[in-house]
């Protein structure tokens, strides 16, 4: 349940950050969804990396029927791709990586301020 809300949240986020401020927004983003939902490092990273992915995906397949397709295929074809579907699929790879490590690093900043659990012990 944590990975959906997460998710959700980093979609919702990185899609307002576009908005707001350059494309790193998403770091950032990612970052304090990762903050507030406090789940385990790989939950994090993938819950960053899914949700900027979809939301990078979603934005290009827009941007791209927004202009009948010309742009992506001329960059497509600048790249020597064969179709404008796999250089939407790379954006979105690429996107994936830095929102799953943007999240990845806001999960480990929370845990660097955690106080460590004291063991409870009978001998001690």
């Amino acid at each position: 349940m944590k990975f959906v809300i997460q998710l959700i949240l980093v979609v919702v986020l990185s899609w307002i950050g576009q908005f707001i401020g350059p494309w790193w927004v998403l770091f950032i983003a990612a970052g304090l969804s990762s903050m507030v939902v406090k789940s385990s490092g790989i939950t994090s990273f993938f819950a960053g990396f899914f949700g900027v992915a979809i939301q990078w995906f979603f934005q290009t397949l827009f941007i791209d029927m927004a202009n009948e397709s010309i742009l992506s295929t001329r960059i497509a074809q600048l790249f020597s791709l064969n179709s404008s579907f796999l250089l939407m699929l790379i954006t979105a790879l690429i996107g994936g990586f830095c929102g799953g490590f943007g999240a990845l690093t806001g999960n480990q900043l929370v845990r660097i301020f955690e106080r460590p659990k004291q063991k409870h012990s009978v001998y001690s």
